[in-house]
């Protein structure tokens, strides 16, 4: 009899816990593999076309290019780097409990909030380079400047709308544990 009552619990299907836990996780994962795909098609794009204009263009808008090329050789490891990481995690993580899942969720939240203060220097950075060019006659601190401005505004508006895509996943099924008498009891609500 114990072996049927636990064929019977095997054969069942998951709970709404279960189900929310999963649909939690490839949902991160999801949304980490379209981030990091952006990211890369936007460096390859940008490599590409940086390469293609110092080559066929001068002055302010051959650094332009240039710029783009180099800044987006970093953007192009980050994004494959990001791809492999979001494909493993998704076998690795997959089972985490819930509660490590939202963690590990904030986790990432936290770093793409990071990365917006970065962003912010950017552009700071990028106005100052071209301000500078500007006024002392500088076509290449012009064209840099130019393109930080575009990169950093490209990568500030990225970790914007990653924030935004991790909290409604977040917002989407909320957790809570509560101990009973007879130990810990996990209970979710949220739109399903």
């Amino acid at each position: 009899m114990p072996i049927l009552a636990l064929l019977v619990c095997l054969a069942a299907p998951p709970g709404p816990e279960e189900a929310a836990r999963v649909q939690f996780h490839e949902q991160r994962v999801r949304t980490q593999l379209a981030g990091m795909g952006l990211v890369t098609g936007w460096a390859v794009v940008n490599i590409v076309s940086g390469v293609a204009g110092n080559f066929t263009t001068s002055g302010e808008v051959k650094y332009f290019y240039q710029m783009n090329a180099l800044w987006n050789t970093v953007n192009l490891t980050i994004g494959a780097i990001g791809l492999h990481n979001a494909r493993r995690d998704r076998v690795r993580e997959r089972g985490l409990s819930f509660a490590a899942q939202q963690k590990q969720a904030r986790k990432t939240q936290a770093v793409y909030s990071i990365n917006v203060a970065l962003d912010v220097l950017y552009l700071m950075a990028g106005a100052t380079t071209l301000e500078l060019g500007r006024v002392h006659d500088r076509p290449r601190l012009v064209g840099y400047g130019a393109s930080i401005l575009v990169q950093g505004g490209f990568l500030l508006a990225f970790d914007a709308l990653m924030i935004a895509a991790h909290g409604a996943n977040l917002r989407r099924v909320r957790a809570f544990a509560a101990p009973t008498a007879t130990g810990a009891v996990l209970g979710l609500h949220g739109a399903f």
